[in-house]
């Protein structure tokens, strides 16, 4: 996180932060019983259970999940959720739905699995 800010801005959060800084406060909430007993015992729980899936025109491993990739612009429905979910299925446009380990989730003809 203490990465991400200028060095001004940084001592500002740290001061705003208060003794020990930002980096000190997020330990200190991670390091909560609430914060272990409500979040991160349970989240063990669904590990197992989560399937990822790639929409993208085309598959790009996501583990391990290099920093530089990360962009919050990713994550928008309306710019880029909905359209390569939309491209997906539209069997003239450039995209698809893939799983973890790369193989199309829809065909050519834009027909997702178990589809007539």
């Amino acid at each position: 996180i203490q990465g991400r800010f200028s060095g001004l801005v940084a001592r500002l959060v740290d001061y705003a932060a208060g003794p020990g800084g930002l980096a000190s406060r997020a330990r200190d909430l991670l390091m909560r019983p609430d914060i272990e007993s409500q979040l991160l015992r349970p989240a063990k729980r669904y590990v197992h259970l989560a399937r990822i899936r790639v929409l993208h025109a085309e598959f790009h491993p996501w583990k391990p999940l290099p920093q530089e990739s990360l962009r919050i612009e990713d994550h928008s429905l309306c710019e880029a959720y909905i359209p390569n979910l939309r491209a997906a299925f539209d069997p003239h446009a450039v995209g698809n739905v893939f799983d973890e380990s790369g193989a199309a989730l829809v065909d050519e003809e834009g027909h997702g699995p178990g589809d007539p």
